[in-house]
């Protein structure tokens, strides 16, 4: 069997066993468990099962197993991004699987026991620290959410303030439109005439937004019309 890389950590575990037959005679049981790969000799087995290789084919995430007539080892890589608990569960699966498929144990030793006990203590261990680390997360959230929440409170009512205060603008805006939909449109000799007429009755006096008001006009055309009168000489303007 080619020898494994290793840039990645490999952790060992083993146990002490007793085989009711050689390691030799368990291959042709094994063949249904999906095993990358078996190698046997007459004293021993070593049983590869590889989850996913690098780019260059090598074993990335894999388990191996070597089993001895009085001797179980447990070697197993734990890829960066992965959970050595969960990685450990899953091999001391393995090995137990390839033992059980073979009947090769009849009888199982305290110190098997012993290894699965500590597969079971690693894994809890590691979920009560993510139960911790999702629990602290989840206060962080709420916190947050609540937080959101009052800013949210807070835009709606400013923008039912905004939307007030538009509602006002577009009231003025409306009434604007429709006071200048209302203004005559006149014809400038008109418009002289009507204020030659008003400041000869008038003792030469005109008041410009009165005036502009009567004809229904803007006081600038009234203003307009007293400047080409005055510059035609036909009044005086008196400042």
């Amino acid at each position: 069997m080619s020898e494994i890389p290793r840039p990645i950590a490999v952790e060992k575990l083993s146990a002490k066993i007793k085989l009711a037959i050689p390691p030799s005679e368990m291959a042709p049981r094994l063949s249904h468990l999906g095993i990358s790969a078996i190698q046997h000799s007459g004293k021993s087995i070593s049983l590869m099962h590889v989850n996913s290789s690098d780019k260059d084919g090598n074993p990335h995430n894999f388990t191996r197993i070597s089993i001895y007539p009085n001797l179980l080892e447990i070697e197993f890589s734990v890829p960066d991004g992965t959970s050595k608990a969960h990685r450990q569960i899953d091999s001391v699966a393995f090995a137990l699987h390839a033992i059980c498929a073979s009947g090769a144990c009849k009888e199982w030793p305290q110190e098997l026991f012993s290894l699965c006990a500590k597969a079971l203590d690693l894994a809890s261990s590691e979920l009560s620290e993510d139960y911790d680390s999702l629990a602290a997360s989840l206060s962080d959230l709420s916190a947050r959410h609540a937080d959101l929440g009052e800013k949210y409170s807070r835009l709606l009512l400013e923008n039912d303030a905004q939307g007030r205060k538009l509602s006002a603008l577009s009231s003025k805006f409306d009434s604007a439109i429709s006071s200048l939909k209302s203004l005559r449109v006149l014809p400038d000799d008109v418009i002289d005439a009507e204020v030659m007429e008003h400041i000869s009755s008038h003792s030469g006096k005109i008041d410009v937004r009165s005036f502009a008001l009567s004809l229904g006009i803007h006081a600038s055309l009234v203003e307009n019309s007293l400047n080409r009168l005055a510059e035609g000489g036909q009044i005086a303007r008196v400042l």
